[in-house]
């Protein structure tokens, strides 16, 4: 997770898994006891095409990822169910050699500021946001149920997105920041006449390698949250059980001015990656986390059902033969043997009792056995 994108454009654009599908054939269907039904109005397609459910924001499309597919000819912009979604818009890409660079980065950027005189009918005279760059940060992060459905491992150059079967499943992870002016966010652009905000997003993709099948119904699924002073989405962020309050802030929503200097730090943490805004100018912060804590959710290529998920970088273990058991322990552990275990993957950061009881509650589950009477260890918690 090196690749970091800097977006100098007010509507977004994305390479961050160069192959992306052209067709979509695969049908959406019930969820498994572990995973969220979708609601029938949600974000599971970020560009409001999909077959089966109605889109919260249809003017959603213009602030999606800009997928592309591989032709013999060369890449072309993606279609969703039959409409082209390109945006066709230039980024500025930034690319580490430091081991782990993608894992806490930090910015320094200034707010555009609207000119004084009113905006003109003849364009001799326009807001920032019309004809400005939009100053966004992203990055390419891990997702196993994204594109092309396979694991991802963290602070490896081995994670591909050359068109190849091995690529690792890849999500955007983007910084948006909304400029004032405009109509509200849910028709247009702006969370506020006056002030800015900021919005934490995650761009997935629902297809399998080489776009063999593509989900009509969740072709790309987005996880979306305002910048929160006390880091507590308005709503629920995932793109199955989101809801009109997500689009709506609230008085804990980080506003910022025109002309402010910012701070801004990307960093993975224990419950996720954190997204941090400081504004230097007033003194005020708000940060977000992309943690199942907080509900956010991948998404499942078949059903577009959604798992409690926290969205930062895991710990591959490989493969391999170990001794099990005990001659001398119970009668479950004897005897001593050797046992040959898959890889897996495991959580980078301890899981406390705490954080497991907010999991358990977001997929509407019982906990294991004995649970309730453990005790949670004391942490600094980031929601």
């Amino acid at each position: 997770m090196r690749d970091r994108f800097f977006r100098l454009v007010r509507l977004v654009s994305l390479a961050a898994v160069i192959a992306f599908p052209l067709t979509a054939v695969t049908p959406a269907g019930a969820a498994t006891s572990d995973e969220v039904s979708p609601n029938q109005t949600n974000l599971l397609d970020c560009n409001g095409y999909s077959s089966q459910y109605h889109s919260l924001k249809v003017t959603m499309r213009s602030l999606c990822a800009d997928p592309y597919f591989k032709e013999a000819t060369g890449p072309e912009r993606a279609y969703d169910n039959g409409h082209y979604i390109g945006h066709d818009e230039p980024s500025v890409k930034f690319i580490s050699s430091a081991p782990g660079s993608g894992n806490h980065m930090t910015y320094y950027m200034q707010l555009g500021k609207d000119p004084a005189a009113a905006p003109t009918p003849s364009g001799s005279v326009t807001r920032y946001g019309e004809l400005s760059i939009a100053p966004w940060f992203g990055l390419p992060i891990c997702d196993p149920r994204s594109y092309p459905y396979n694991k991802c491992i963290p602070n490896s150059d081995s994670n591909t997105g050359l068109g190849a079967p091995t690529d690792a499943g890849s999500a955007f992870h983007e910084l948006q920041f909304y400029p004032p002016g405009f109509g509200p966010f849910q028709d247009a652009y702006s969370c506020d006449q006056t002030f800015y905000c900021a919005a934490l997003t995650i761009d997935s993709l629902e297809c399998s390698f080489n776009f063999v099948t593509c989900n009509p119904a969740c072709f790309e699924p987005i996880n979306f949250a305002y910048i929160q002073t006390d880091g507590i989405p308005t709503g629920p962020p995932s793109p199955q059980l989101f809801t009109e309050a997500g689009f709506h802030p609230n008085a804990n929503t980080l506003r910022m001015s025109g002309g402010d200097k910012l701070k801004v730090t990307l960093e993975d943490t224990t419950n996720g990656l954190k997204t941090t805004v400081q504004d230097l100018t007033t003194g005020q912060t708000g940060f977000m986390v992309a943690s199942a804590a907080n509900g956010f959710m991948n998404t499942n290529n078949s059903t577009c059902a959604g798992t409690a998920f926290s969205f930062h970088a895991m710990v591959l273990i490989p493969a391999g033969e170990f001794t099990m058991g005990s001659d001398k322990g119970d009668d479950d552990e004897e005897p001593i043997h050797r046992l040959f275990l898959d890889s897996f993957y495991m959580d980078k950061f301890e899981v406390t009792n705490g954080r497991f009881a907010k999991f358990v509650e977001a997929i509407q589950s019982e906990p294991p056995w004995g649970f309730a009477d453990q005790e949670t260890p004391v942490v600094r918690d980031y929601r």
